[in-house]
């Protein structure tokens, strides 16, 4: 009995253990995993810190970074919510039985739908275009005290640069195209300039600290604006109400004693619907390369208001800033002799025959900048100056109004304002330079213009020969977009808008410093209408003697005016989704030129171009016509006018009636308005597989106007044969979502004809300058994308880039050459079939990791990787050219540009964020954070930017190498 009961007794246990074991777990084995991300509808952007809750809080989950969530649920039915300040979504019924449960929620607010109609953002799955957002997350984590720019290395097709390394020179091209031709938008307003369709980045420093997302559109884009977006679209929106109410003080410091200071609030919306955004820093240092310092302030300031079905914003940016800058580009021999023996370059040649340094002296190092000089006063004192330093502060105001009467209709309605000033600086004559330092020798210059008398102009004040001048380029820009949304049918919307804009632009040379001189005596003025003397004592000659601030050299005014119109159609059925956009314009140019000749308007309206200048007199009777100069002697014998120039060019003139320089029939030299049309047509449909695959097609065509500085030279005439620029695009994606694993894959084809050439087209021979035509330079781009993010486990992502392009210059012909009268003058015959076009990267190769070992503590290392990279070049150059015997002594057609060295960065950043839950309902947290960062960790030698010389090659190329090991440090306190 004994062991019979200890049998059973081991039998009750075992199964008492068994039974109790599956009781105690039989929850357990009946749960299952709920997963999912919640994002913004309109950016597809992770919502942070959002919560997700099961049956009305039994259970709840909190969003990571990535704006994942997961919860362990029993089988059965669950009512998921989800819970974030600004945003609705709507709430689910899961099914859980068996096997785990991915459920996505993409969720919305009504101040992101008005941006979204303004901003033309693309959304994932919907929107049938190429496109990376960069979110608030990882400008916080990455962007350092670098420009925006930079931050998109880590986007397919992108090639970004900081050139000579001063703050806010940057420059990005995207697949191809450089950013005169990416449309860059901020909250919907445009932002390239309107005569060249440059983008200025110093101008937008402090834009980052108030930055919510930027999203790259690649390609013709989604934007329903005639805008020049033949690489891409970059789509800055800024924070606002619909966020978190917070207030952030943080501090960075780093690298080449760089030091910011930022404060940010963020009230969120008031129960009154008002609501406030302001943002302020202040940004010093020493900069990567020698003298680039920098010295800049930023702010931003918006105010929201929302009255039932209306919201109203007002908001005002700017970043009043002044750096210097490292602008010329040197043979690499000058900043690395090792580096350049590894390209072949003969550096022995170079230090022989260049300025800057010496065989003695050799190479001056990667920091080397050879645009500025030290000085010593007479006193004693030391000095240094800067060649090159840029000054600008651009103010950008912004008044928005929408009104959404009901879900069918919304009408925005955008008006802006940009006054811009500043310019850049530079000597009037290049100084000599230091052998033995390599810098300017502005010791002599100072020592020359504080000692120097001229009697022509002072007998008590110092002559300046040499001095700063500054290039000024102010504006007075102002625009208005209108947008009419209507969704007649649950799948139809159709929309309508005017997009008006006007710009002044007015450039003039002025004295910036004249570098111990008290003023620069102008021995020929350019300005035809300043008094003029001509022997000494000439009460006139005051007007000779330029002070700082005086304008001198040029002084000329441009007019763009802009009006346009556009309509689109989109569709959204189940699993299609398709767009449909035409837009026109009309833009409108006119040049004024104040230091040019005076036009004459006679009594029938004729406009006799630029023809008096100082004191000069028009006399004409309709067929016969002369100018009397300054210093003429005019007599009258009955009906017959006598005039007796100084230079012997004398007339005779019956009944003629005169017209004075400074009378009503005067004014300022202007050319006729010119108008060119264009237009764009585009669409694409994007197709949903299933839940996890998509496929989208989009193609378009667009025709550009020329940009204003091809259309008028420096004398306010036309350039001969402008022509519209015309692309033609193609492209196809495929995108993968998954829980953990999300995909872009897409291809393209880009047909550009009648590119315009970036700046003026001239060229400078040994017989002089000429003009020259240039507009039917055609280019071929092509190429495919490849963009991945995995997230294996909780903590730990990947992310992944590879985009592979075919960039080229298909184009031959005939270039003609102009003399000053735009008279014919010779023929060149080009030849760039085939030919790789430079400036940015054809191959980029990128990855990130970003790993969370411990809660709150992150560290993301990323590496890029750049090859098939060309140097830059005018493709006038491949021609053959003769001699006066017609002797061919080059030729050059179809010549391939050297291509530079492949390389690669690694960066890394780190940080750790302590929070506190002090409001659980309104999921209001107080943060502490810590982040320190460096870009290039390995202190990569690498060419950047490059110019290509005569010879195609190392030997003769130009260029920039890029900054080396750098890093910054920030604290963060956010309440």
């Amino acid at each position: 009995m004994a062991k019979n009961g200890f049998s059973i007794s081991i039998e009750m246990k075992t199964f008492l253990f068994i039974f109790f074991f599956l009781f105690a777990n039989v929850k357990f084995f009946a749960q299952q995993t709920v997963t999912g991300t919640v994002t913004d509808g309109g950016t597809g952007e992770a919502l942070i810190g959002a919560v997700v809750i099961s049956d009305n809080g039994k259970v709840a989950a909190a969003c990571d970074v990535n704006g994942n969530y997961k919860m362990n649920l029993a089988n059965g039915d669950h009512v998921l919510q989800v819970k974030f300040v600004g945003y609705s979504c709507d709430s689910v019924v899961v099914h859980v039985q068996g096997k785990p449960v991915i459920q996505n929620f993409s969720c919305s607010n009504s101040s992101m739908k008005e941006v979204i109609i303004v901003s033309d953002v693309a959304i994932d799955r919907k929107t049938p275009v190429a496109f990376s957002n960069v979110g608030e997350l990882k400008i916080q984590e990455e962007g350092g005290s670098r420009d925006m720019t930079m931050l998109l290395n880590s986007t397919p097709g992108a090639y970004a640069s900081e050139q000579g390394g001063g703050a806010g020179d940057s420059r990005i091209n995207i697949r191809g195209v450089d950013q005169r031709n990416i449309g860059v938008m901020v909250d919907g307003v445009p932002m390239n300039d309107m005569e060249n369709g440059q983008v200025y980045w110093a101008n937008w420093d402090g834009l980052m600290d108030a930055t919510r997302t930027i999203q790259v559109q690649r390609g013709l884009g989604a934007s329903r604006l005639a805008i020049s977006s033949v690489g891409g679209t970059i789509n800055i929106l800024t924070k606002g109400i619909d966020q978190q109410q917070s207030f952030t003080v943080r501090t960075d410091f780093g690298s080449n004693n760089m030091q910011k200071m930022y404060f940010g609030f963020n009230s969120g919306e008031f129960h009154n619907g008002w609501g406030v955004t302001l943002a302020g820093s202040r940004r010093t240092g020493n900069g990567y390369a020698d003298q680039t310092w920098d010295d800049e302030y930023a702010y931003f300031f918006k105010v929201q208001k929302r009255m039932g079905a209306h919201l109203f914003t007002w908001s005002v940016n700017g970043a009043p800033q002044m750096h210097a800058q490292r602008y010329d580009k040197l043979s690499a021999a000058v900043y690395d002799k090792k580096y350049a023996q590894s390209l072949g370059i003969n550096v022995d040649s170079v230090y022989a025959s260049n300025a800057y340094t010496t065989s003695t002296q050799q190479d001056r190092g990667l920091r080397y900048n050879p645009n500025w000089g030290n000085f010593t006063y007479r006193d004693g004192q030391h000095g240094i100056l800067s060649q090159d330093i840029n000054f600008y502060h651009k103010p950008l105001f912004n008044f928005s109004y929408f009104w959404t009467p009901n879900e069918k209709f919304t009408l925005s309605a955008v008006s802006y304002v940009s006054i811009g000033n500043g310019g850049g600086t530079n000597f009037n004559q290049t100084p000599t330079r230091d052998t033995l330092t390599g810098q300017l020798n502005l010791t002599s210059v100072y020592n020359t213009n504080s000692s120097t008398i001229d009697a022509l102009y002072s007998s008590t004040e110092h002559k300046s020969t040499r001095y700063l001048q500054a290039g000024m380029n102010n504006h007075k820009w102002a625009g208005t977009l209108v947008t009419a949304t209507w969704a007649p049918t649950s799948d139809l919307t159709v929309l309508l808008g005017v997009d008006a804009r006007y710009y002044n632009g007015i450039h003039y040379g002025k004295v910036y410093d004249l570098v111990g001189g008290d003023y620069y005596g102008e021995a020929n003025p350019t300005d035809a209408n300043q008094p003029r003397g001509t022997f000494l004592g000439d009460p006139n000659f005051q007007y000779y003697k330029k002070q700082v601030g005086s304008k001198v050299g040029y002084y000329n005014e441009s007019f763009v005016n802009w009006l346009g119109g556009f309509t689109q159609a989109e569709y959204s059925k189940k699993n299609w989704s398709a767009f449909l956009t035409c837009s026109a314009s009309q833009t409108h140019y006119q040049r004024l030129d104040h230091f040019k000749k005076q036009d004459i308007v006679l009594d029938d309206g004729t406009v006799v171009p630029m023809i008096v200048g100082y004191n000069e007199v028009y006399y004409t009777n309709g067929t016969q016509s002369g100018v009397a100069q300054n210093g003429a002697t005019v007599t009258t014998s009955g009906d017959t006018t006598f005039i007796n120039n100084p230079g012997n060019n004398d007339y005779t003139i019956v009944n003629a009636k005169s017209y004075s320089w400074n009378g009503d029939h005067a004014r300022t030299a202007r050319t006729e308005k010119k108008t060119y049309p264009g237009f764009t047509i585009k669409g694409g449909a994007n197709y949903n597989l299933d839940e996890h695959y998509n496929i989208f097609f989009n193609t378009g065509y667009m025709q550009l106007a020329p940009r204003f500085n091809t259309v008028f030279d420096n004398n306010n005439r036309l350039y001969p044969n402008i022509k519209n620029q015309e692309i033609t695009a193609f492209e196809m994606g495929f995108g993968a979502r998954f829980g953990k694993f999300a995909a872009n894959l897409n291809g393209y084809y880009t047909y550009w004809k009648n590119k315009a050439p970036q700046n003026s087209p001239t060229l400078t021979t040994p017989d002089g300058k000429f003009t020259y035509d240039l507009n039917g330079l055609n280019t071929l781009l092509k190429g495919v994308e490849l963009d991945f993010n995995y997230q294996p486990i909780e903590h730990l992502q990947l992310e992944g880039l590879l985009s592979i392009g075919d960039w080229k210059y298909f184009s031959r012909g005939t270039v003609y050459l102009y003399d000053a009268n735009y008279v014919l003058v010779d023929t060149i015959n080009y030849s760039a079939m085939n030919i790789h076009m430079g400036d940015a990267a054809q191959t980029q190769v990128g990855a990130a990791l970003r790993w969370e070992p411990l809660k709150g503590f992150y560290i993301k290392p990323r590496f890029t990787y750049f090859s098939r990279y060309y140097s830059n070049f005018d493709p006038i150059l491949l021609s053959e050219v003769k001699d006066f015997a017609g002797t061919v002594v080059s030729d050059y057609r179809d010549r391939e540009s050297w291509k530079m060295p492949a390389y690669g960065l690694f960066d890394i950043n780190a940080g750790y964020e302590i929070k506190e839950n002090v409001d659980k309902e309104k999921n209001r947290y107080v943060k502490v954070g810590f982040n320190i960062g460096v870009t290039n960790l390995l202190d990569s030698k690498y060419i950047s930017d490059s110019m290509n010389g005569s010879g195609f090659n190392a030997d003769t190329a130009l260029v920039y190498f890029g900054p080396g090991r750098r890093w910054n440090a920030g604290m963060r306190f956010v309440f």
